[in-house]
């Protein structure tokens, strides 16, 4: 199964998340199949703005250029 989410999305996950100070807990009301259609999204959420935040942080953090000083050969 392949997700997309566009950015306007998760900024108004992020903005619900701020203003309703959810603390990572998805109520969600409804049959089965909904319950379940929100839980995917949900985790389909979590999981790119994890893989945003790894990604932006090992291009800080990880990031070691590698400088060959010509001259000297």
């Amino acid at each position: 199964m392949k997700v997309s989410i566009s950015q306007e999305g998760i900024e108004s996950y992020r903005k619900q998340t701020r203003e309703k100070g959810i603390s990572g807990r998805v109520v969600a009301k409804g049959n089965k199949e909904s319950v379940i259609s929100q839980a995917k999204q949900a985790v389909s959420v979590f999981l790119v703005l994890f893989h945003f935040h790894m990604s932006t942080a090992c291009s800080k953090i990880c990031y070691v250029p590698f400088y060959r000083d010509r001259s000297s050969h």
